[in-house]
């Protein structure tokens, strides 16, 4: 950037500056103690703005300036629409390479589904007399006596149990919204391996504070609610998020069961599995987004 010259007054600094970008030399103008200092943008045109600027100085008010300003107005414009049709074009590509595909495999989405269908079946949805729900708790007594025998798969089976209808369909209703899209987005395996490390920190969890009689999907949802909230914040390109209405149910639901447990005295939900299950899901998100910056 070089300068051209300088003006005495404002109105002619603009009036030469439009003139100039109508010939295609754009121009910067400076204050410098009550005089306007026009500097050329290309070095390369700055010979031109001169001789330019000694016309302007010799016949301020020829037509051809005020033409000039009509023309710089318009490749103004015109140059402001250019700007956001790119700015335009860039979110859409940037959105076609992030956002989650809205088709593709999701097998273990539908898999844990139907396990939980079909253990919930089985298991009469808990209700007493059936030989199955022993063998999926977490343990029988508290002191883990199966577990400390080698029965490790009920450090996840619990979240195949559900005791009542309404249990069932809630929990299905979250893994239906959220398994599919958060499986499509990372991959079926990354979903599995999401399941059994955000399962089993919940489970025991539940199992350690309050009882190891229990059952459920709920940690695992709120792991999954807690990794959409987070990406949905740190990384909307994604695809992957959380509407507000999905939040606030959440929400209230923990707030629900934390509740009830303090008037009560009693835990009637899985509050140590849904609070546990959430923060891990919360700080997966965080560790995946934050690698990325």
């Amino acid at each position: 950037m070089r300068e051209i010259g300088v003006l005495d007054d404002v109105q002619q600094a603009d009036l030469l500056a439009d003139f100039l970008l109508s010939k295609g030399i754009k121009c910067h103008i400076d204050n410098d103690k009550s005089q306007f200092v026009l500097w050329a943008l290309d070095d390369d045109l700055v010979a031109k703005a001169k001789e330019h600027l000694l016309a302007f100085k010799a016949n301020p008010l020829d037509p051809v300036y005020a033409d000039g300003a009509k023309a710089a107005r318009q490749i103004r414009k015109e140059e402001l629409a250019r700007r956001k049709q790119y700015r335009k074009n860039v979110k859409d590509i940037r959105s076609s390479w992030s956002l989650a595909p809205t088709t593709g495999p999701t097998f273990v989405s539908a898999l844990l589904l139907s396990i939980c269908l079909i253990v919930g079946y089985l298991t009469w949805l808990g209700q007493a007399g059936n030989t199955i729900t022993p063998w999926l708790l977490f343990s029988t007594d508290m002191n883990w006596s199966e577990l400390k025998e080698g029965e490790l798969w009920r450090l996840i089976t619990p979240i195949f149990l559900h005791f009542g209808l309404m249990h069932i369909l809630f929990n299905a209703m979250w893994l239906v919204s959220l398994g599919p899209l958060i499986e499509r987005r990372n991959g079926s395996f990354w979903l599995l391996g999401f399941v059994l490390i955000t399962g089993i920190a919940s489970n025991f969890a539940q199992a350690y504070f309050v009882s190891p009689a229990f059952g459920g999907f709920s940690g695992v949802n709120y792991g999954l609610i807690g990794y959409a909230w987070i990406m949905g914040r740190r990384a909307p390109g994604s695809g992957i998020r959380l509407s507000p209405q999905s939040a606030g149910l959440a929400i209230a639901w923990g707030l629900l069961g934390i509740a009830g447990e303090f008037v009560h005295h009693e835990s009637w939900m899985a509050n140590w599995a849904h609070g546990v299950g959430f923060a891990v899901g919360c700080f997966w998100a965080w560790a995946e987004t934050e690698k990325s910056r």
